[in-house]
Order: C-alpha cells, then structure tokens, then sequence
C-alpha cells in the first residue's frame, strides 16, 4: 500500500486567491464619492474624492444666495426682509453667497479634472 503526502499548495498561487479575494471585499465595501487607488501587491487604499462634497456646498450656497436675493427684493417692496434684516444686508447676503458658489463650482471642476487622471 502506497500512501502519499499532500502536495503543499504553491505560495504565489495562495497570495492570487487572497488578492483577488481582498480586492472583492474591497469593491464590495467601496462607498460613493471613493475610488481605489493600487499600489503594490499588499498596498491597496481608497482616498476620499473632493468634488461631491464641494458641489454641494456650491449648490446649498448657491439656494440660499436666491433665497437672499428674493429676500431683498421683498425688502424693497416692504421695507423689510423675510429675517428682519434691512434689504440692503440681506443684498451683501445674496452677493456673498453667489460668490461663494461660483467659487466652490469653479473649485468642484477643478477636482473633477484632477479626480479623473
């Protein structure tokens, strides 16, 4: 009777199964606004994109630099905006959140750009 000893797995192929494995479990995992970014065999990490986040606050910027504007025009009609602030306040309200989402769309394509090399 002939007994054989198992043949021991080979190690490269071990280290592929639990690769790909880690890399499923990775996209598995991933969440919007991540991407995966490779480096070597056992360095996998995920960085946090920029560009979601900034356009948001481009465009709850941008509602409430409308929902200033209309304040002031109902303040010229009225004498007095929808927060009890005079109509020339709520006007530097309108101006400075516009400029704040034009900023933060211009800052959103920049990332954009730079999140797709």
């Amino acid at each position: 009777m002939h007994i054989s000893a198992p043949i021991p797995p080979n190690p490269m192929e071990e280290l592929e199964k639990n690769k790909k494995r880690a890399e499923q479990e990775l996209s598995a995992r991933e969440l919007r606004g991540f991407k995966k970014v490779e480096g070597s065999l056992e360095e996998t990490k995920t960085i946090m994109k920029w560009s979601p986040i900034l356009h948001g606050v481009a465009a709850i910027a941008g509602i409430l630099g409308v929902l200033a504007l209309l304040s002031f025009w109902f303040g010229l009609a009225t004498g007095t905006t929808f927060l009890g602030n005079t109509p020339e306040h709520a006007y530097d309200d309108a101006v400075v959140m516009l400029l704040v989402s034009i900023a933060f769309g211009i800052g959103t394509l920049i990332h954009q750009r730079q999140e797709e090399k």
